[in-house]
């Protein structure tokens, strides 16, 4: 089906060693769950990269999309690039033989403008709030940066919210509030 199209190449290796091409393209695949996150990391890593459509196990779907309300440290760091979406859930009954686990659609599409300037800044600020010093976000952000509850307030954050519970949208507005 997919052997005479001209705009598709088949590379049979392993996937995060592969050189990416030059201009813009998609990944769309069914990958092995042991290695979704190494897939995912190349993925978000390389600068061609227009979407990944990718076929994971609904754990990490759910992890990464927020569909349990919570949010990781890939998805908050990456979020001002990528957007995350949780798409259908594949049953395991799907497959033969029977995993033990189900799947879902993982959609990672790059953001045609990023929502901040400044990575280093941006994934300097996640990684002190995700990195738990102090006990909470509030106590974590004081040690480096002035107006926190200023900036909580205004994103909407409890002083007492667990980190991971912070959607990455208010993240952006946490970095606009303190690293401007």
């Amino acid at each position: 089906l997919t052997r005479d199209d001209p705009r598709i190449d088949v590379v049979r290796a392993d996937f995060t060693t592969a050189r990416a091409p030059r201009g813009p393209f998609a990944v769309v695949g069914n990958i092995p769950y042991s290695v979704t996150s190494g897939i995912v990391r190349w993925c978000l890593r390389t600068p061609g990269l227009t979407s990944a459509t990718l076929l994971t196990q609904l754990e990490y779907a759910r992890k990464r999309a927020g569909g349990y309300g919570r949010w990781s440290l890939v998805t908050v760091e990456s979020w001002p690039w990528f957007d995350w979406r949780i798409g259908d859930r594949i049953g395991r009954e799907s497959f033969r033989p029977v995993p033990s686990v189900d799947s879902a659609i993982l959609r990672i599409e790059r953001r045609p403008e990023p929502l901040v300037r400044g990575r280093r800044g941006y994934q300097e600020l996640v990684e002190l709030g995700f990195g738990g010093v102090g006990g909470s976000l509030r106590a974590s952000l004081r040690r480096r940066y002035e107006g926190v509850d200023g900036a909580l307030a205004a994103a909407g954050i409890g002083r007492d919210t667990v980190v991971g519970h912070v959607h990455p949208d208010q993240w952006i507005t946490l970095w606009g509030r303190l690293c401007r």
